[in-house]
Parts: C-alpha cells; structure tokens; sequence
C-alpha cells in the first residue's frame, strides 16, 4: 500500500512542477503516467526543478532519456541474471534436482567441425549461452571466464588434438593434394 501512495505523491508532484513551468496538467499526467515508478518521477522532477525547460519537446525528451535508462538497466540486469545461472552450471556443473529446460551440454568444438561426444569436449552450458556461442572454435579461457580451470585445461587439450587430426584431414584430401603445385 506504501508503494501505491509513494507513486500517487510524486505523480502529484510531477503534475504540479510541469503547470507550475505553465504546461498544461495533462502533460504532467502522460509524462508520470510513462515513467511509471516513483524513482523515475523523481528524476524527472530533479530535472524540471533545476533545468526549467522551456518547452515541451524538452520534457519529453527528457521523459523518452529516463525510459531509455529503464529500459537498458532492465536489460542489464536480465543480462546479469542469465550470466549468473550460466555460472551456477559452470561451477556446480549438471547434477541435482535444480536441472531444468534450460540447461545444455556443449560441444567446444561442435560435431558437424567433428568434434567427438569425448568428455573433455562436453561443458555445461545454459541455452542462451549455448546458442550465442554457435558454431564457433573459441578460446576456453576467453569464452568460459567462469569455467574451472581444469575444465579450459582439458578442452584447450582437446581443441590442440582435434586441430592436429582435422589439419591431417585435410592434407590428406585427394582434392586438395590434386591442385597442390
């Protein structure tokens, strides 16, 4: 209930501030409106106290400025909190009753590159991460920051052996020996 007469005060406020600058009300009431929480409102009402803007093409920009931060620290922390599920697997690895739908394994080096189901090969992974990742032959230590470092050891490995087969692969080709001058 707190919360709901928090919102209605600096509603008020922020609707009195923008006829106060000689708007009209209803600006005031969009602009509360859009903003939504009362700690958006109150930036916005630090910003008429101390800017006094002139027009209103300049309260709204400041509004659609405030949402835009909104928004990108919405994102931020759906970001965070995705990275920290990712590490929660990387570092407790697959097991318990916590496992859900969007737990992957991970091929480092995938199987269509000819990567092998070997388990230094295989690494938890959520499935955003996952699909981020693609197709993609990267650097344990770079991609997998959170990783256990015996884990990057053994993929680093593996990625070094599968290097040496897949370039004898290669050499090997008919093909490729064919056109070789």
């Amino acid at each position: 209930m707190d919360n709901r007469i928090e919102w209605a005060r600096k509603h008020y406020e922020v609707v009195s501030a923008v006829t106060g600058l000689g708007f009209p009300g209803e600006l005031g009431d969009q602009v509360a409106r859009q903003l939504g929480s009362p700690k958006a409102m109150e930036r916005m009402l630090a910003y008429l106290y101390n800017v006094k803007p002139r027009s209103a093409e300049l309260i709204v920009d400041e509004m659609l400025a405030i949402c835009s931060d909104i928004d990108r620290w919405k994102d931020k922390k759906a970001a965070e909190e995705a990275n920290a599920r990712c590490n929660e697997i990387l570092y407790y690895g697959l097991g318990g009753d916590d496992i859900d739908e969007k737990t992957t394994i991970e091929h480092y080096v995938p199987k269509y590159r000819g990567g092998a189901d070997d388990e230094r090969n295989l690494l938890p992974l959520c499935k955003n991460c996952n699909k981020q990742k693609g197709s993609r032959v990267v650097a344990a230590e770079e991609y997998y920051p959170y990783l256990k470092s015996a884990f990057c050891v053994d993929a680093n490995e593996y990625k070094a052996e599968w290097g040496e087969e897949y370039a004898g692969k290669i050499s090997g080709n008919n093909t490729v020996r064919k056109y070789q001058i």
